[in-house]
């Protein structure tokens, strides 16, 4: 019989896990923020972050710490910390650090607001790499499985090949290797080291709180602007109960406020409205498949409100790759790769109603968005024209290198590319000389298309070996969407795998994986998707377990692990070091823009800026020697050098200014407009020379870089400067050219010069003419400079030289302006000394064309009909001329030796009244009017035919 009352089971206590399981501890939760049992050493590594997190705030905000201060905190203290962080939770949540400090820190003023981002880009990184390193398991590492693994080392590599290769730009192209390997170490860790379910929705849940106080900062900054505003004065008043010598707040605090509070762009912490939607694209899918994963409701509410914040932030950053990323190529993709799952989890109906609303505003949205398109259609054209400019920029470098004139392959960087970095250094070469038409600023670091860059740096090897790595890492994961049996996995990497598919069309247009927080972001989803890939590749049964590892296999993984550690320990000790110079000279860099500033206010307002000048060169000197590759430095120090030889009038500092104008340009060729500046000061200093031979060189060398200014942009005070520096050289040749004693080989070489001198002068005013800028300022600079151009280029003509470009230059000056009577006289005289009577007669009769009542071009072609004994044509052209003017004396002079010489002497005898009644004198009349004395064949051509005034017409 049943006993209904049974005795009851005593209580046991739980078990407590153990405190060496941490990782059955986060088994046990039900929820992906649990860290586990904190032991003493968390906490204390945990204080101790806190408190050097604190200092760090501080010493950028406060001004109590020494800039020193403030570079040791972020390169030393900070890695040393993150090794704490590491040893105390583990290389997950060091990373999560890592990719917060970079995402959410900014600097109030450097060189860039971002420059804190790179710092802690080539700082940080390079110890999870080498923990990374050390930790990772190769016995697990399968060549087959792993495929995707073993193609991002190659591209690794090759990487590190290119740059081998192109060693001329060494420190440069060194820091681009480092932020390759910086943003490929996220690609790593998340693949390699997200080793469980929990571990997975613990990084995804990490990456939706990061989306989500994104898009919080973007909507403070966009609309907040009177929160900021009111912080920025609430900051000044705190500094004026403080001395003036040692305020509370930082002049960089204050200035970061000023800037926040007049900002009226979408672009949060990242600080480029483009960048932040490229970024919002990539991971707006996470929040969105997060709401459908988690159970819990503040989970899902979370996830929701993050998705809604970032569609927000999306639709105010006006970036149209990106609308088109996200609301064709996401949303097609996302709703191709969930259709099968949509359908079981809404009705029917249910569906109907979302795809007809859907469509409904869709359609709504265009209609009235139709003005703003409209009105933006012309940036677009001249967006799209920009992008041409700066792919062709790119592409002709990868085939021929430095070569501008494309005479021959260069098969080393058509394998292996430029070098890492090399677009800023290739692109001015096959640059578009009207590059700043198209709103593409005189220093460019990358070609806003990723693929180019690739290919332009890492060679079509490079560009090979990233596509195989890309490629594989998306049929990975559409394997594992359409396979898997769980739904997070499945879920999740349909997120990953429609921001990847989103961003690979915006990288065909963007730069933003270039920079700091789209290429961790860009790099870090690559990982996520090899390691949700890895959570279902089945363990090797025991069977396999158990068989002996090939020796191929053995070695393979040998070198594999050692070759990861010496990489990882060259990216430390390289790196890190390099980090605090960057960011010290980024930081001297930028004082030296506001002194500078400074001074040349003060100029402006008839005030004293040699103290400010003074301060600013110490400031880039300073950069200098803490980073000798800084373009932006050499390239202000020169102007400042230059300067402050006016204010002293010392040659030395003109010659310091000389020196390192000629140190960018080698270091850093093509800089800006550092041929032009070179050009300059070298043309300058020939007046200080006295050898004639001397003088001579130095102004070859000033025209040659003038001359390279001057292909390079089409500027008309570039052009200007060109024709200038070439005349000068004209003459100084045509100097020597006249020495007796020179060689017959010296006295060739110098004329085949002259002529070459005189072909590429015409050449820059003929850019000057022709060349129309859209921008305003150079429109006033061709309207200043065109006048003197078109008296020089008549000059120049009048010379002999060059026959066959001056005429084209005069026909196209007289044509443009029937003014320009100097223009014309010496445009005939050319035809004439050259022999092109046709050639003559042709543009005398377009001119006509053009001005039918000109009544002295139709004398001018009508002296030419005589000359070349067209008398039909001739005395056609004398009636058009009376039709016009009744009274010309001399078309009825020669109209009436026409009709004496024809026998015509009833016709002779009107000409002859006519002329009489004009104020002329028939009597006196011996000779031709208009030309000389008739030819024997002149003198027996009749008249046959009459004109009227519709005959003018013709022409």
């Amino acid at each position: 019989m049943k006993n209904e009352n049974p005795a009851p089971t005593p209580r046991r206590r739980p078990d407590r896990p153990r405190r060496n399981s941490q990782a059955e501890a986060i088994a046990a939760t039900s929820g992906p923020f649990t860290v586990g049992d904190t032991s003493y050493k968390q906490w204390l590594i945990l204080g101790a972050l806190f408190f050097v997190m604190t200092l760090l705030l501080m010493s950028f905000t406060l001004d109590t710490y020494t800039k020193s201060f403030q570079t040791a905190l972020a390169t030393i203290v900070a890695p040393a910390a993150l090794v704490g962080i590491i040893w105390a939770f583990g290389l997950m949540t060091a990373t999560f650090v890592t990719v917060a400090l970079i995402f959410f820190l900014f600097t109030p003023y450097t060189h860039q607001l971002d420059e804190i981002k790179n710092l802690l880009l080539m700082s940080l990184p390079p110890v999870l790499l080498a923990a990374a390193a050390w930790k990772v398991d190769f016995s697990r590492f399968k060549l087959r499985r792993d495929g995707a693994t073993i193609l991002l080392g190659i591209f690794t590599l090759l990487t590190f090949v290119s740059f081998f290769v192109n060693m001329q730009f060494w420190l440069v192209g060194e820091r681009v290797v480092w932020f390759q390997l910086a943003c490929a170490t996220f690609t790593v860790v998340f693949a390699w080291f997200m080793t469980s379910e929990m571990e997975m929705r613990r990084v995804m849940a990490f990456f939706v709180i990061l989306c989500f106080f994104s898009a919080v900062l973007g909507l403070l900054f966009y609309a907040g602007h009177d929160f900021t505003g009111w912080m920025g004065d609430l900051m000044q008043k705190m500094n004026q109960s403080y001395p003036r010598n040692d305020p509370f707040w930082s002049p960089q605090a204050l200035n970061l406020m000023e800037t926040l509070s007049r900002s009226r762009e979408m672009y949060s912490s990242i600080l480029n409205s483009d960048f932040f939607a490229a970024f919002l694209v990539m991971t707006i899918w996470l929040p969105l498949c997060m709401f459908f994963v988690e159970e819990h409701a503040g989970y899902k509410v979370l996830a929701l409100a993050t998705f809604l914040l970032m569609l927000v932030c999306l639709a105010f950053t006006n970036s149209n790759d990106s609308y088109f990323a996200f609301g064709v190529l996401g949303t097609g993709t996302f709703v191709l790769l969930t259709w099968r799952h949509i359908r079981e989890w809404m009705s029917r109906k249910l569906l109907i109603t979302f795809l007809v609303g859907a469509v409904v505003l869709g359609v709504t949205l265009i209609i009235l968005m139709i003005p703003t398109l409209d009105r933006g259609w012309d940036f677009k054209t001249e967006a799209y024209a920009g992008r041409q400019v700066l792919w062709g920029g790119g592409f002709w470098p990868w085939l021929y290198g430095m070569d501008h004139t494309a005479a021959r392959l260069d098969f080393s960087s058509i394998l292996f590319g430029t070098g890492p970095g090399g677009y800023r250094f290739y692109f001015p070469v096959f640059r578009s000389p009207i590059y700043f038409d198209t709103q593409i600023n005189n220093v460019t670091t990358f070609g806003h298309n990723w693929y180019l860059d690739v290919l332009l740096e890492f060679g079509a090897f490079g560009l090979l070996a990233f596509m195989a790595f890309h490629i594989r890492v998306m049929v990975d994961s559409w394997r594992q969407i359409h396979s898997t049996a769980n739904r997070a996995h499945m879920l999740y990497q349909i997120a990953i795998f429609t921001g990847l598919v989103s961003i690979a069309f915006q990288n065909f247009f963007s730069p933003n994986n270039r920079w700091a927080v789209c290429g961790v972001i860009y790099w870090a989803l690559f990982g996520l998707s090899m390691g949700v890939k890895r959570l279902d590749d089945e363990p090797d049964s025991p069977e396999v377990a158990a068989m002996p590892v090939p020796l191929s296999t053995q070695r393979f993984r040998l070198v594999a692990r050692y070759g990861l550690l010496v990489v990882a320990g060259l990216f430390c000790l390289r790196s890190i070091p390099q980090s605090k110079k960057y960011f010290e000279a980024a930081r001297a860099n930028g004082t030296g823009l506001i002194y500078m500033e400074y001074a040349e206010d003060r100029e402006r307002k008839d005030l004293d800026g040699l103290p400010y000048y003074e301060l600013a060169r110490d400031s880039f000197e300073k950069a200098i020697k803490l980073n000798p590759s800084f373009g932006t430095s050499y390239y202000k120090l020169g102007h400042v050098y230059n300067t402050l030889a006016g204010y002293e009038e010392g040659p030395e500092l003109f010659d310091k200014a000389i020196e390192t104008y000629e140190t960018l340009n080698r270091i850093n060729p093509h800089y800006s407009e550092v041929h032009l500046n070179l050009g300059i000061m070298y043309s300058l200093k020939v007046s200080r020379e006295q050898d004639p031979a001397k003088k001579l060189q130095l102004m070859g060398k000033a025209y040659e870089e003038i001359r390279e200014a001057a292909r390079q942009a089409w500027k008309p005070n570039i052009q200007w400067v060109a024709a200038a520096l070439g005349t000068q050289l004209l003459q100084m040749t045509q100097v020597e050219l006249s020495d007796r004693t020179l060689s017959e080989d010296k006295r060739a070489a110098l004329e085949t010069r002259v002529s070459e001198l005189h072909t590429e002068i015409l050449g820059y005013y003929r850019i000057i003419m022709e060349y129309e800028p859209k921008l305003q300022p150079l429109q006033q600079d061709r309207k200043k400079y065109l006048p003197q151009a078109q008296a020089k280029i008549v000059t120049l003509a009048a010379m002999g030289e060059n026959t066959s470009d001056s005429i084209q230059l005069l026909q196209k000056m007289y044509m443009d302006d029937p003014s320009q009577t100097a223009a014309l006289d010496t445009l005939l005289g050319l035809y004439d000394r050259s022999g092109q009577p046709e050639k003559k007669i042709e543009f005398l009769l377009d001119a006509i064309h053009a001005s039918p009542l000109d009544v002295s071009l139709r004398k001018q072609i009508a002296r030419v009909y005589y000359s070349q004994n067209r008398m039909d044509d001739f005395v056609r052209e004398l009636r058009r001329i009376l039709v016009l003017t009744p009274n010309d004396n001399e078309a009825l002079a020669d109209l009436m030796l026409v009709a004496r010489q024809a026998d015509n002497e009833a016709e002779a005898a009107d000409y002859a009244r006519r002329l009489s009644a004009a104020g002329g004198h028939p009597e006196a009349v011996t000779g031709w009017a208009l030309y000389g004395a008739p030819s024997a064949d002149n003198a027996t051509t009749s008249i046959t035919a009459t004109d009227d005034a519709t005959t003018i017409l013709e022409y």
